[in-house]
């Protein structure tokens, strides 16, 4: 994640949705298709088929760690 002037970069996130009871929705958007195979669904790129479920979960732990930096660990 990176942080700049009031607003941070949660890597591969491109929504953040919180309620008012701080729960917290992640929405990461392909564009084009994606494929299924035995490893679970992946998106094709020029070098290679990534998951876009390890990019999501990457990107939360990124958040989770910022979040116990600042705040400290919760229980």
């Amino acid at each position: 994640m990176h942080e700049r002037k009031g607003w941070a970069h949660f890597w591969e996130i491109d929504f953040v949705v919180l309620n008012r009871f701080g729960d917290l929705l992640f929405i990461e958007q392909k564009n084009g298709s994606l494929s299924e195979d035995e490893e679970g669904l992946r998106k094709n790129y020029q070098d290679g088929a990534k998951s876009p479920i390890d990019q999501v979960h990457r990107s939360i732990d990124k958040a989770r760690e910022k979040f116990q930096w600042r705040h400290g660990k919760q229980r």
